[in-house]
């Protein structure tokens, strides 16, 4: 039994230490009609080039039109370019692409002075955003949800393998107890 316990969390351990929860992080701040960005490459094996955060619509809004019309990039830290895409049709979202010029955003320290303006026509206050994040070939490399500054740090999901490693010792431990 001593076997198993050990196997699984050294299973646990190193699948663990292997697999990172977030490559990308890219916290916000809104004020008014205007988003700050700052962009982390955590752990991303290359660097960032491109990176494009949607401003979405939906399908029913109230009232009908688009959620975001307007949406600029208004500001950019030095060897990026950005622009923004309006909705080109009902139900679509729009973008703000921002582009590197030169090396990208190496693994490290973050960069900030990313700045998205905006008309908001929905209800409340507009929230966190889908990002997608790619490399010099253009390859997709990561995508998830930006996320409010001083928010406190990102807690990553528990990954599935020490799930099912913790569900498992379990079964044994209960059908060994039992005899």
């Amino acid at each position: 039994m001593k076997t198993v316990f050990r196997a699984l969390a050294a299973l646990a351990i190193v699948a663990t230490l292997v697999s990172p929860a977030a490559a990308t992080t890219i916290t916000y701040s809104l004020s008014g009609n205007q988003y700050s960005y700052t962009v982390t490459n955590d752990t991303l094996g290359v660097p960032i080039v491109d990176f494009l955060i949607y401003f979405p619509d939906f399908l029913y809004t109230v009232p009908p039109g688009p959620l975001y019309t307007n949406i600029t990039s208004v500001a950019v830290p030095v060897l990026f370019s950005g622009w923004g895409i309006e909705p080109s049709a009902p139900n679509l979202n729009g973008y703000v692409d921002y582009f590197a010029l030169g090396p990208g955003l190496a693994p490290g320290g973050p960069w900030d002075g990313f700045k998205a303006s905006f008309t908001y026509s929905g209800p409340g206050t507009p929230g966190a955003q889908y990002f997608e994040v790619y490399d010099a070939q253009f390859n997709l490399v990561d995508s998830g949800q930006t996320v409010p500054a001083g928010g406190g740090p990102v807690i990553p999901e528990p990954m599935s393998i020490l799930l099912v490693g913790t569900g498992l010792a379990g079964i044994v431990a209960r059908r060994r107890q039992g005899r």
